[in-house]
């Protein structure tokens, strides 16, 4: 099956081109203060990715942002401000393109092997900090993934509006034929498709935050109870009348707030341990 999917990432490149072809490929220029590179993913993909470094100290770590499915791909970030925060707070903030989107390029078909091969840039050039994740919709479906392939490096994470089931996001139309079907198929798991809920049972214990909108549509009631009884040790914050990815857009000084909140509470237990 390995070998299907590794061919030179063919069969990765020409499924992927014509499922998210008016997602991929769009291209914009980085923000001034903003610091670009390509590296060379897991898979051999190329991998734009960017960073902001925090002008206060000591530094207290790295937030590694994963963006949702949209064309803007990590200029997601840029456009709400997400940095802002984590600047202040003395966390360095890095970004990226997963493949497909902006000038990063496909040679395979998972997605947490982005996640994964920007946490080895990330562990090169900032030794000895530790990692945080902060995943969106998309974005962090595709980190839960990569923390349950390598739970040990990732110190904690936040993930908003991420959905249980790829089901709830791809719920109609050709794509969501082909996505549905790759999700119950033996290539889910070299797709990144599965449910995440084995990934949440195996993580179970690790410091992770979610945040929903009340009437986000990709997370259901059951989604929910399917989630705390997966993962009982997880933090949910609801987000009363927003809907999917609007938590952060309503108040920002709530949103950081909230965030804020649960990591300095790490922090806290860090020092008491």
């Amino acid at each position: 099956m390995n070998v299907f999917w590794n061919k030179k990432g063919l069969v990765a490149k020409v499924v992927m081109h014509l499922l998210f072809k008016k997602q991929f490929g769009y291209k914009q220029a980085l923000p001034l203060n903003i610091i670009g590179k390509t590296i060379i993913g897991r898979d051999n993909s190329r991998i734009d990715l960017a960073w902001s470094a925090t002008q206060e100290f000591p530094v207290k770590g790295i937030v590694l942002t994963c963006h949702p499915f949209l064309k803007y791909g990590m200029h997601y970030s840029f456009k709400h401000k997400i940095s802002d925060i984590y600047l202040k707070q003395s966390y360095h903030v890095v970004f990226f393109n997963f493949k497909g989107f902006g000038g990063s390029t496909v040679n395979g078909p998972s997605f947490a092997d982005d996640i994964l091969s920007v946490k080895d840039w990330i562990i090169e050039q900032f030794p000895g900090f530790p990692i945080y994740l902060h995943g969106f919709s998309f974005g962090g479906y595709h980190a839960l993934h990569a923390m349950r392939m390598e739970p040990d490096v990732f110190e904690a994470a936040i993930f908003d509006s991420v959905p249980i089931l790829i089901d709830r996001f791809f719920n109609s139309g050709f794509i969501g034929y082909v996505m549905r079907w790759l999700s119950r198929s033996p290539l889910a798991s070299i797709s990144g498709t599965e449910t995440v809920l084995p990934a949440l049972s195996e993580i179970n214990g690790k410091s992770v935050l979610f945040i929903y909108g009340s009437n986000d549509p990709y997370i259901t009631r059951y989604d929910l109870e399917a989630l705390k009884t997966a993962f009982p040790d997880a933090l949910i914050h609801m987000v009363e009348g927003r809907s999917h990815l609007e938590s952060h857009k309503c108040n920002n000084d709530i949103y950081n707030s909230v965030i804020m909140t649960f990591l300095n509470s790490l922090r806290e237990m860090q020092l008491v341990s």
